[in-house]
């Protein structure tokens, strides 16, 4: 339910959780699991990493779709009209200095995100972060949830990220969309 979307089911906790403990285990990052609460994005599953700010691992979390790579991630493999109603009901207020708050720029970041497979955004809900996103889709549903890196900028840059994040970001959240069922759990 998007009331309370960070209460999953333990058919999607169970593909998902061990994947990402050991992806944030093997990379040394802070990662997460975000589904939709529209118009937000709600973490649901936190994997905190000493190097990472604590409010980029709270469960519970929400935040605009809009601004996040998880939402853009997301957004990416979702209709038109749905897609339209979270961009028409997010308030548009930035986050940080550097939050995109221009429609046209976050379709552009969302059309991107559905070439690549992955949404990259640095800066949009915390400074001196840059957040990695991949969707979680399963067949004839679309998108459930995404699966999300939270990364310093102090350690990485934009371009190291996609070489050493990306590929194994996809990976888990296709080995995690191949655990669930057509009812996204």
């Amino acid at each position: 339910s998007d009331r309370f979307p960070y209460r999953w089911p333990a058919a999607l906790q169970t593909p998902a959780l061990p994947r990402m403990i050991s992806l944030g285990g093997w990379l040394g990052t802070t990662d997460n699991l975000a589904r939709t609460g529209s118009p937000n994005v709600v973490y649901a599953v936190g994997t905190p990493n000493r190097r990472t700010a604590y409010a980029g691992s709270l469960v519970g979390r929400r935040l605009p779709a809009a601004a996040t790579s998880s939402g853009r991630a997301m957004m990416s493999q979702m209709p038109a009209e749905r897609v339209n109603a979270i961009l028409d009901a997010w308030d548009r207020h930035p986050i940080t200095p550097a939050t995109l708050t221009s429609v046209a720029a976050v379709r552009k970041e969302i059309a991107a995100a559905a070439v690549r497979g992955f949404c990259l955004a640095e800066e949009q809900c915390l400074m001196g972060e840059i957040g990695v996103a991949a969707p979680i889709v399963v067949a004839g549903t679309g998108p459930v949830a995404a699966a999300q890196c939270s990364l310093s900028k102090s350690r990485w840059t934009r371009a190291r990220a996609v070489e050493e994040i990306v590929p194994m970001l996809v990976e888990t959240a296709t080995l995690i969309s191949l655990g669930l069922t057509s009812d996204g759990t």
